[in-house]
């Protein structure tokens, strides 16, 4: 393992997806303007969009500890650890299980919370996870009840060993429009919703 600004990162030959959303959220925070390409060679748009993703709020998790720091709440499984780091205002959160450093949970949280900057990261979202070759990317509006705007990213990503893993990155911001996240969950392909990484993303509120 080698340390990147603090935070753990995962092996090489991996596309990380929690990675490429920990390094672009500075870049979406700053207004940056819509990206010129996409996984296929174009931006995208109202085409690419599918149907709406659904996140059920959850408050805990059997074992869980509840972890509160920069504006936001997530609940860390028993035996799972957490790495912090922080740049010019934004902050970086890897919550995982130290004997599945592949599948983490990424959390970045930047004080730049408006529609536009939820939509303008997902949209450099969608470009780094194409440029690093993830696969069947699709965005779609979210339902989430403690976010009141989200959006959010699927799609495949394949390890070196030729293993693939199902991603969803969601990118939201809070009521008072004074927090941004962008929350990514991985697992081995076709398990994502039933993961234990997709239980601790259904806990990310803003904190009261």
């Amino acid at each position: 393992m080698e340390r990147l600004g603090g935070v753990q990162l995962m092996k090489r030959g991996w596309i990380g997806v929690g990675l490429v959303v920990a390094s672009t959220l500075v870049i979406g925070s700053c207004g940056a303007g819509q990206p010129d390409d996409a996984a296929d060679g174009r931006a995208p748009t109202a085409e690419d969009t599918g149907a709406a993703w659904s996140v059920a709020p959850a408050t805990a998790i059997d074992g869980a500890s509840p972890y509160t720091e920069d504006g936001i709440t997530v609940q860390v499984p028993e035996g799972w650890v957490t790495d912090r780091a922080e740049d010019e205002g934004v902050v970086r959160i890897m919550v995982y299980d130290p004997a599945d450093e592949l599948n983490p949970v990424a959390i970045t949280v930047s004080p730049d919370a408006s529609d536009e900057a939820v939509d303008v990261q997902a949209d450099v979202t969608w470009t780094q996870l194409g440029a690093a070759g993830a696969t069947e990317l699709e965005r779609h509006p979210v339902e989430w009840t403690p976010w009141p705007y989200a959006q959010a990213i699927t799609g495949v990503v394949e390890r070196d060993d030729g293993a693939g893993s199902t991603f969803v990155s969601i990118s939201a911001r809070d009521e008072a429009e004074s927090v941004m996240v962008s929350v990514s969950a991985q697992t081995a392909e076709g398990g994502l919703e039933e993961s234990l990484q997709y239980q601790v993303l259904q806990t990310v509120e803003p904190a009261s």
